[in-house]
């Protein structure tokens, strides 16, 4: 999406930072002003085969193994890039819409890779997000990636 303003009391922007496992310097005074970005991605099978690939998104999730072909019990991985270069230490999150309490939560690696294990049927959400500091106080990017597992016909 294009950027957006959006403007928090501290507090509110602080248990943001805290929840989305953001390593950022609270905020001390309000409003805290964030020019956020999403950048989401939704994968869609049609016939065999397919891979997932960049799309140059600011931040962006990369599935490296394609989900509608993993075994039961295979992880999928994923790298997260920021500029198109891999992103270490940033918090991916994964869960099923069925279960949205029952999160898989990695930091990623040196090379932006995380794994998680995506076996039950469902829509599957990961996501990311990387906040820098701007002109705007903060500059954040959120990145996420959807596909649907459905049980074998």
């Amino acid at each position: 999406s294009n950027p957006s303003i959006a403007e928090l009391p501290a507090d509110k922007f602080n248990a943001y930072l805290k929840e989305e496992g953001l390593r950022a310097t609270p905020a001390s005074k309000s409003p805290v002003k964030d020019a956020f970005q999403r950048c989401a991605k939704t994968l869609i099978q049609s016939g065999p085969g397919g891979a997932d690939r960049a799309l140059g998104f600011p931040l962006e999730l990369v599935a490296e193994k394609n989900p509608y072909s993993l075994a039961r019990g295979a992880d999928l991985p994923v790298q997260l890039t920021y500029q198109g270069k891999p992103l270490a230490g940033a918090l991916v999150v994964a869960f099923n819409k069925l279960n949205p309490d029952e999160k898989q939560s990695v930091r990623s690696d040196a090379q932006g890779r995380a794994k998680f294990r995506v076996d039950a049927n469902g829509v599957w959400l990961i996501k990311a997000v990387h906040i820098l500091p701007a002109g705007a106080d903060w500059s954040s990017y959120w990145a996420s990636l959807t596909f649907e597992r459905k049980a074998a016909q």
